[in-house]
């Protein structure tokens, strides 16, 4: 049983500037999602995305990002977490 924890955070590089939409984001197995706008970025399962890879449109390695999903605790099933600023770097 894998437990699910949808989350948003807000993907920030090392200036602290948020990361323009579009950009993809991979985690484990095959997980992706995109930045949506200003850094936000919904991942349908944190566990999926405990290390993550944020590409361009060409496939380029833009950043890495780690999630501390300690800070995550325990959710309702089903609530959606904000995680608030992850840094890409």
């Amino acid at each position: 049983f894998k437990e699910i924890v949808p989350i948003i955070i807000k993907l920030v590089d090392e200036s602290d500037a948020p990361l323009p939409g579009g950009l993809l984001v991979l985690g484990d197995e095959d997980s992706k999602a995109y930045v949506i706008t200003d850094g936000r970025t919904y991942l349908e399962n944190a566990y999926d995305f405990e290390r993550g890879e944020v590409v361009d449109g060409d496939g380029e390695l833009v950043c890495e990002f780690e999630l501390d999903l300690g800070a995550i605790g325990s959710t309702a099933a089903g609530e959606v977490v904000e995680l608030g600023e992850v840094l890409c770097e």
